[in-house]
């Protein structure tokens, strides 16, 4: 069977920094597993033996990836390029030392050092970068450093989800890497449908480095989350002018979210990064970590009966009362859910949690006191805000006002009247709100649309749902680089080729076959009929074919592509093995395929048809990359499996044997690589 995993391969350059010192320069030059089966709807009819989890060959210019590289191949297909971002990290281990993976390398580092460099190269070779500037905190699901952008001194929040276990620097299982970086990649989906405002912590970049996944974020100078500014307040509370502007912020924030039918859903001091200047004014006010879960301690009645529904919240334990909870009668926990797209008791709740439990903080900054509803809030002098927290925390969820109803209400309790007297953003417009922050350039906005797209369906996939919102980035970003380049462009190509894999992943073959022969035209136009690119499209066209069960049309596709890798490439290129191994991998399908209509015997000359397309693939792979390199052992692994298929038992058991220690001298026992081929040869 076929056992995916994260495949890249790491290479250790030169390079000089600002002040002419050597660094050590991590350049990213893999690509992922081909065979990797992250959800996805679509298996080739050919159960072949693993690619190799380990280091790729691809051209030179499929240098780097963007976060997930695009074009990726199913079956053996090796991934092409992107033409999207190319990432490396500079300042990576001293001389001597051995790093194979981001993950390995903030490992045996520690953290990442100030003046740690992240570089980009784009589409058509302008670089941007980051470095490094501070740590800030860990989590489970990696580190959070303070970075800076080169060009415009941007200071962004840098948040490193990891996919590497530390203990023993492997990829994670699928589930694990699912578990621990879906909640990040429907958070970024999140605020990129949020856009920018001046009261929401909004997405910056998104893309990959090996087995680390980077989002950059806006960052609040010198900013502490609410609650910590509360605790370190002698009576835990705000003055009632610094709680009026701090709710005012949070409220436009929330009623931006709202405006765009999403709901923020656990809103509490935790969720809220706040900067305070030496003389006590609240300068700036951002909400953070969006559809995560729902806080109990600040949740709606209607709330609750969805977090607890066979029990009653008095039954619950303590210790969850103020942490936050998945909902989980709401479709992924309503992180990238349309409010208007939920129904009943999920509806109801939906229309009015924000209000209660921005109330619920409200009424925690003035008093130093949680209430859980209007009755606790009674006897308590509010001031002239309580009317307003009285209607927020209203029994009836119909009587509590919209939130642009408290946004209204909000205003002429701030001292300008405007709640933009001590914001660090520039003057606000004629209705008093403040301006919002400047979008995004286009093309960052198409990489991240097409890096969070490729992520959700090559990373994370595990629900129907992923899929859709998958070809929503991935449409979202091929209008972008249509708009930037032209329909025409290559980068054009490139995105359409993302799109039709990710349907043809879904078995939507024919509505993935005119996107790719559109990409195909493209290429032909641009680069020419040898060019290796427009050799990938053709193998694109083919592998669809292949998975449509029409061997017949895809079996003259690939042949050409094997004659075209070898006309632009040579004959001995890594390319042209892994072309011939898609070759035979058609033939050897497709008699797998015939014989359940007939018997082998009659169509055995098949499988000899295959052999010697796999010995040929073998023997470049043995002279390019050595007997014990992983791709090697993989066309060993095509051989055997061939043999096995052919009925010579015999023939194959030696070989998969031999697969078998010669990923375990190259990779080590443990190595997922070294269980598929285990599979391989007890199957």
């Amino acid at each position: 069977s076929v056992v995916g995993s994260l495949s890249s391969s790491l290479f250790w350059l030169a390079a000089k920094n600002a002040s002419g010192a050597f660094l050590r320069t991590l350049s990213v030059v893999g690509s992922l597993s081909p065979t990797a089966n992250f959800g996805s709807a679509d298996r080739s009819l050919l159960h072949a033996p693993q690619e190799s989890a380990r280091a790729r060959r691809p051209r030179k210019e499929e240098g780097t990836s963007s976060w997930v590289v695009g074009e990726e191949m199913s079956s053996s297909y090796e991934a092409e390029s992107s033409e999207w971002t190319k990432t490396f990290a500079a300042g990576g281990p001293p001389p001597g030392e051995k790093a194979s993976r981001m993950g390995e390398v903030q490992e045996e580092r520690g953290r990442l050092p100030p003046g740690y460099q992240i570089m980009e190269t784009h589409a058509g070779g302008t670089e941007t970068g980051r470095r490094v500037v501070r740590y800030i905190a860990s989590g489970a699901f990696g580190d959070v450093y303070e970075t800076v952008t080169n060009d415009t001194q941007v200071h962004e929040a840098m948040k490193i989800v990891t996919a590497v276990d530390r203990k023993t620097g492997l990829p994670l299982p699928d589930k694990e890497r699912i578990r621990r970086l879906r909640p990040h990649l429907l958070e970024a989906r999140v605020m990129l449908q949020l856009g920018r405002h001046p009261n929401l912590v909004g997405i910056r970049g998104a893309f990959r480095i090996g087995n680390d996944f980077f989002f950059f974020e806006d960052l609040v100078p010198g900013g502490r989350t609410l609650k910590a500014v509360l605790e370190q307040q002698p009576a835990k509370t705000l003055s009632p002018e610094q709680a009026n502007v701090v709710a005012l912020k949070m409220a436009r924030g929330l009623a931006h979210m709202h405006d765009r039918d999403h709901r923020h859903w656990d809103v509490k001091p935790d969720n809220v990064l706040v900067d305070v200047d030496s003389a006590g004014s609240i300068r700036v006010v951002k909400l953070t970590d969006f559809g995560q879960g729902s806080t109990p301690a600040y949740s709606s009645p209607e709330t609750l009966a969805l977090l607890f529904p066979s029990t009653t919240p008095a039954a619950t334990p303590a210790a969850t009362w103020t942490t936050s909870t998945i909902i989980a009668t709401v479709p992924s926990a309503a992180a990238a859910t349309r409010a208007s797209r939920l129904h009943g008791a999920e509806s109801v709740a939906a229309a009015s949690q924000d209000q209660w439990s921005l109330a619920v903080v409200l009424v925690e900054m003035q008093t130093g006191r949680r209430v859980a509803s209007a009755a606790d809030v009674a006897n308590v002098d509010l001031g002239e805000i309580g009317d307003n927290v009285l209607s927020c925390l209203a029994n009836n969820p119909l009587r509590r006002p919209t939130m642009r109803a408290v946004v209204d209400a909000l205003v002429p309790l701030v001292a300008d009247g405007t709640g933009n007297s001590h914001d660090a953003t520039t003057a606000a417009s004629a209705d008093g709100a403040p301006p919002p922050p400047d979008e995004p350039d286009p093309q960052v906005l198409a990489q991240m649309h097409n890096n969070i797209g490729e992520a959700l369906f090559r990373q994370t996939a595990s629900s129907k749902e992923d899929f859709d919102w998958a070809e929503e980035h991935l449409k979202a970003a091929l209008r972008l680089v249509e708009g930037l380049h032209g329909e025409e462009s290559k980068e054009a190509a490139t995105s359409l080729n993302n799109l039709a894999g990710l349907l043809s992943a879904q078995g939507k073959y024919s509505d993935a076959d005119p996107l790719f022969r559109r990409a195909l035209e493209i290429r032909e136009r641009a680069l020419g009929h040898d060019h290796p690119d427009t050799a990938t499209s053709w193998a694109w066209i083919g592998d669809n074919l292949k998975k449509k069960g029409d061997y017949d049309g895809a079996l003259p596709i690939l042949r050409e592509v094997v004659e075209s890798n070898e006309r632009a490439l040579g004959k001995e290129h890594p390319t042209v093995a892994s072309s011939l191994n898609n070759l035979a991998g058609l033939l050897s399908a497709q008699v797998r395929f015939l014989s359940m209509y007939v018997t082998d015997v009659a169509y055995q000359g098949k499988y000899s048809d295959a052999d010697p397309l796999f010995r040929r693939a073998l023997e470049i792979r043995e002279r390019a990359l050595g007997h014990d390199h992983p791709d090697t052992a993989t066309s060993w692994a095509w051989i055997g499996d061939n043999l096995k298929k052919k009925g010579d038992y015999d023939g194959a058991l030696p070989i998969l044997r031999e697969v078998v220690e010669s990923n375990e001298r190259a990779l080590g026992k443990e190595h997922p690589t070294v269980a598929s081929s285990l599979n391989n040869l007890a199957g």
